[in-house]
């Protein structure tokens, strides 16, 4: 005889509830009356439920087993759990998101605050926190926080073999970059001179694969560096010189033709501020270079900052023809720049 009814309880032959229920079985048989027959049924029912109950206990389990949302494209992000930490990695050169709409999942029998396809805000000094909350009411807490996948950046500065940069020669410097962010709330150029001081600089242009800044306004001549922070990585470029600037970029002449006699005067303009800073503790003398090639000194110069402009008398002893040059020398000999003058012509 089998008897079924309880399935984490099976009866055996020998089982001691199998065979206490063959002799109630037995007994049942012998009974005549209906009443006591009702009765001892009744009780034997209630024993063998009794025998068959359970007590649950609720599930402690709080984790996150995932965490969805869609990037600027579209496409299925998965973050990464780490203990108590919800690691979202962006995909690189797409804007970062001010909001997100995750899509959560938690163990079994337990709920999360906020809440899956709840849209959160993004804060950079207050990551977001998720709540998980057991079926028995334990609770952990997962903060998250988003990783931008940003390569490392480079960059170069494009200059000549030497690495000088003359002053005013160039308004801006060029740098060769790659992986550069081109959203200027993310990217900046620091000038960084020998004593590592840095000073901020105005980026002009900003592409992927270069950007040029403005130089600051007369710099000390010296060796220096550019830092370039963006996204999430900087890089600081090789030494490069910053040096005077040459000497036809702050004396300039129209090259308008002009015949002209000694003693005479040309009149040539310049930039005083640079002409002041750069040259007027070096600059010792300046010679006329007439169609011979020989060179005479100019005795009478006069300087007016107001109008910016330089007065040169022809010396008497200027050759006739063509003027080729004028030369600037420091008080060593040494050459400090040269300007063509070739569009002045000495008639007598």
């Amino acid at each position: 005889m089998s008897v079924s009814g309880c399935a984490d309880s099976p009866f055996s032959i020998t089982h001691p509830h199998t065979l206490l229920f063959v002799s109630a079985m037995q007994l049942i048989t012998q009974i005549q009356k209906p009443y006591n027959f009702l009765l001892l049924l009744s009780a034997l029912c209630a024993f063998l439920l009794s025998s068959c109950s359970k007590e649950y206990v609720d599930f402690p389990y709080n984790e996150i087993e995932s965490f969805e949302v869609k990037d600027a494209n579209g496409n299925t992000l998965s973050a990464s759990i780490v203990n108590n930490e919800i690691i979202l990695y962006w995909p690189p050169y797409q804007e970062e998101p001010t909001k997100l709409t995750p899509t959560i999942v938690v163990s079994d029998r337990a709920s999360i605050s906020p809440a899956s396809g709840t849209a959160i805000s993004i804060k950079t000094d207050e990551p977001a926190q998720y709540t998980v909350k057991a079926q028995d009411g334990t609770t952990k807490t997962y903060k998250l926080r988003l990783q931008i996948n940003q390569p490392m950046i480079s960059a170069r500065v494009s200059l000549s073999e030497d690495m000088i940069y003359n002053i005013a020669s160039y308004p801006t410097i060029v740098i060769a970059t790659q992986h550069i962010l081109t959203d200027k709330t993310k990217t900046s150029a620091f000038l960084i001179d020998e004593s590592n001081k840095e000073t901020q600089l105005t980026i002009e242009t900003l592409e992927a694969n270069g950007i040029s800044v403005v130089v600051p306004a007369e710099p000390n001549i010296g060796t220096y560096r550019i830092k370039i922070i963006s996204g999430i990585h900087s890089v600081t470029t090789e030494a490069f010189k910053i040096a005077p600037p040459v000497f036809g970029a702050v004396v300039v002449n129209d090259m308008v033709r002009r015949n002209i006699k000694r003693g005479e005067k040309i009149i040539l303009k310049y930039n005083a501020s640079l002409f002041k800073k750069y040259y007027s503790a070096s600059l010792n003398s300046l010679k006329l270079l007439d169609l011979a090639q020989v060179e005479h000194t100019v005795s009478e110069v006069n300087y007016n900052e107001a109008s910016q402009e330089i007065e040169l008398t022809i010396p008497q002893t200027v050759g006739l023809g063509r003027i080729r040059a004028l030369n600037a020398y420091d008080k060593n000999g040494t050459q400090l720049g040269r300007i063509v003058a070739t569009n002045y012509t000495v008639t007598q």
